[in-house]
């Protein structure tokens, strides 16, 4: 699980970003289907003459690292709102919208109980029971189904 940056020296960054790349398996979560006729799914993806599919976690991460990603550059200077084109708000705004969508669909009904890190009223969301599906199995099924070894976020 990637540590939380403190958002105060390069290093910092530079570590939680390589645990970030941790998570994404080889092939960054576009897979082939052998046979998808058989099974009720959309359209493939058809990149570079390859006919792929991507898995949604996958996805879903690399929206939650291209948000934290802008707003550490927007923190250190690194990125000024007159470098960001049309494309880069759409990218951010859909990646919100595509993260609210999964959050919702997931639904994460865990009772979550008080921050033990404050007095305030609040939750750290620790505490509860979870229940998740074993991310090793899915990266593993991931990389099994790779369309090539090709790793970034």
């Amino acid at each position: 699980m990637p540590d939380i940056s403190d958002h105060s020296s390069r290093s910092s960054l530079e570590e939680a970003s390589r645990k970030w790349m941790a998570l994404i398996a080889r092939g960054n979560g576009f897979i082939d289907i052998h046979d998808p006729d058989s099974y009720n799914l959309p359209p493939r993806i058809s990149v570079n003459g390859q006919k792929l599919y991507a898995i949604a976690i996958f996805h879903q991460l690399h929206c939650l690292h291209m948000i934290m990603r802008n707003y550490d550059m927007l923190l250190t200077g690194d990125l000024h709102r007159e470098d960001m084109d049309d494309n880069d708000f759409w990218h951010v705004d859909y990646c919100f919208d595509y993260l609210r969508q999964s959050l919702l669909c997931c639904g994460d009904t865990a009772l979550e109980g008080q921050n033990n890190f404050t007095d305030l009223p609040g939750t750290d969301g620790t505490g509860g029971t979870h229940v998740c599906k074993r991310y090793g199995d899915i990266w593993e099924w991931a990389e099994e189904r790779r369309i090539s070894n090709r790793t970034r976020i």
